[in-house]
């Protein structure tokens, strides 16, 4: 959660592998409750955010979007191997 919104990431899972549009980054704006972007990802796995920037796990590697402007602005991504973990300091 950052400022009004939270920020999810879903995959599918083993016990339903075929679900595949729940794997995705989700941006919630939690004054409202609705969904305000959404981004499909290939087994989405976390997502920590600071200072506007959304940083995003996935098997294909580190998704970084830029969340000030009340939606997600996919900035870059880093190939597979740069995602596995997150950690952001203070």
């Amino acid at each position: 959660i950052e400022g009004n919104y939270e920020f999810i990431t879903t995959s599918a899972s083993t016990a339903a592998p075929l679900q595949t549009s729940f794997d995705r980054i989700t941006m919630v704006d939690l004054t409202t409750m609705t969904v305000v972007d959404s981004h499909t990802l290939n087994n989405a796995s976390g997502v920590a955010v600071k200072a506007g920037i959304a940083y995003v796990t996935a098997a294909n590697g580190l998704h970084i979007y830029d969340t000030s402007f009340g939606n997600l602005n996919l900035i870059n991504t880093f190939p597979q191997g740069f995602g596995s973990y997150i950690s952001i300091n203070n």
